[in-house]
């Protein structure tokens, strides 16, 4: 059973590097995002849907899902895998990643932080959600030294825009973190 859902993974992950490398051989996109389509793919559960192309939505959704399933009998694959999907150039497969990440059970608070937020760029454009919702899920289980490189990274994030946008994605990161995490309120 566990190689059908192999396949599936492999095939999910290859059908949107697929469409990316189409987006960018047609000039549809700048390589640096791929299309902005894949970018906004809605990947989280919602009431109400964007027009997003709901066959993207649903290999997103059967991504997490099979990596949920196999990650007890084929837990090491499922690593290796997340670890690609977050270090893959196109930003669809980046979020899916950061999401199977912080839903997965096969790594502790400190190797989700190690593995997605000690690198990642917390001012993203198109991964905000997703790095978002990975620091808040972890952020009270993480030991006190991530949580203090957690928060410089925060304070020190990459300045973009004028004084007003930074200070609203310094805003944006003291609302999330204070909205979900119980305890440490010294930290913040």
């Amino acid at each position: 059973m566990a190689y059908n859902s192999v396949s599936i993974l492999e095939f999910a992950k290859e059908r949107i590097e697929s469409i990316h490398t189409s987006y960018i051989n047609s000039s549809a996109t700048d390589s640096d995002y791929g299309s902005l389509k894949l970018c906004y793919t809605q990947i989280e559960e919602r009431k109400k849907h964007y027009g997003d192309d709901e066959s993207i939505q649903l290999l997103c959704k059967i991504m997490s899902e099979v990596c949920g399933y196999i990650s007890l009998t084929e837990g090491e694959y499922v690593k290796q895998y997340i670890r690609t999907c977050i270090q893959s150039k196109t930003v669809l497969l980046r979020r899916v990643g950061l999401k199977v990440l912080r839903e997965s059970s096969l790594y502790s608070a400190d190797e989700k932080f190690e593995l997605g937020l000690s690198e990642a760029r917390l001012n993203s454009l198109f991964e905000k959600e997703q790095i978002f919702l990975l620091a808040s899920s972890i952020f009270d289980e993480i030991s006190t030294n991530n949580q203090e490189k957690l928060l410089f990274k925060i304070k020190n994030m990459d300045k973009r825009g004028d004084e007003q946008t930074q200070a609203y994605e310094m805003f944006n990161w003291a609302v999330w973190l204070n909205r979900n995490c119980k305890e440490n309120d010294t930290k913040r």
